[in-house]
């Protein structure tokens, strides 16, 4: 994400910050299959060594098809959870 004068650039674009929780056994294969439906998810702890912290992503997306893709994300059986962060609020 990046800010210009106290503003995220993804909020003046209107995109929507999505937390996903994805099944430990799953973390290596969630990103992948996000890719295929056209969701980008990036670790929202990148480099960690713990186990938990490293099963939550992060994906932006535009403000009209978030419902659609957390629809599409909680489908998936190797995601535990996913939501639509508030903004200024920490995931």
């Amino acid at each position: 994400m990046h800010y210009e004068l106290g503003r995220s650039v993804d909020q003046e674009r209107g995109l929507i910050e999505l937390i996903v929780k994805a099944a430990p056994s799953a973390v290596a294969v969630v990103p992948a299959w996000a890719a295929r439906i056209g969701i980008s998810l990036q670790a929202l702890h990148p480099g960690t060594s713990d186990p938990e912290l490293a099963t939550y992503f992060v994906a932006h997306v535009e403000a009209a098809a978030s419902e659609a893709v957390l629809k599409e994300l909680l489908r998936c059986g190797e995601i535990e959870g996913a939501y639509a962060k508030p903004r200024g609020e920490p995931p």
